[in-house]
């Protein structure tokens, strides 16, 4: 079983939405895509990244 997958490249000023499956979650994926995540944008030169979370959750294939 594959537990991430990386569709396309991210660019600078890219908008992007991270769901971590609802029967993975507990297991510290988040923090870890959000680590890559920080490095990648560091990689590419960039200084910031930002990151909005909400209380909701996008109800399974709706995204």
């Amino acid at each position: 079983m594959t537990n991430a997958v990386i569709i396309r490249e991210v660019m600078p000023n890219d908008d992007l939405s991270v769901v971590v499956d609802e029967r993975q979650r507990g297991r510290k994926i988040g923090s870890q895509l959000l680590m890559f995540a920080e490095n990648y944008v560091k990689a590419l030169g960039c200084d910031k990244i930002e990151l909005v979370s909400g209380l909701h959750r996008r109800q399974s294939g709706a995204h």
